[in-house]
């Protein structure tokens, strides 16, 4: 599962409240040039920490999402055909 910059980086800037750990390692995914796509990362989406994140990231409203992906470009990610962030 790819997923978009913007979403590692919301996950970093919120991981924290599920633990330093899954902050540290959404930090580094979303330093990536393909943000996520790689095994450990679909591992990771698949674990507590990444759902709970996941969970939270698709119940923010669509402003705040909106204002990540504009902060965040991520050129290797069809945006238009999966709005979530997430394929």
């Amino acid at each position: 599962m790819r997923c978009h910059r913007a979403f590692w980086v919301y996950a970093s800037d919120n991981g924290e409240r599920i633990s330093k750990k899954a902050a540290t390692f959404a930090q580094q995914q979303a330093a990536q040039e393909q943000p996520g796509a790689n095994k450990t990362a679909e591992n990771w989406l698949r674990s507590r920490a990444g759902r709970s994140l996941k969970d939270a990231w698709l119940k923010e409203p669509p402003e705040t999402r909106q204002k990540y992906y504009l902060e965040n470009p991520d050129g290797g990610f069809p945006l238009e055909e999966y709005p979530t962030g997430f394929r």
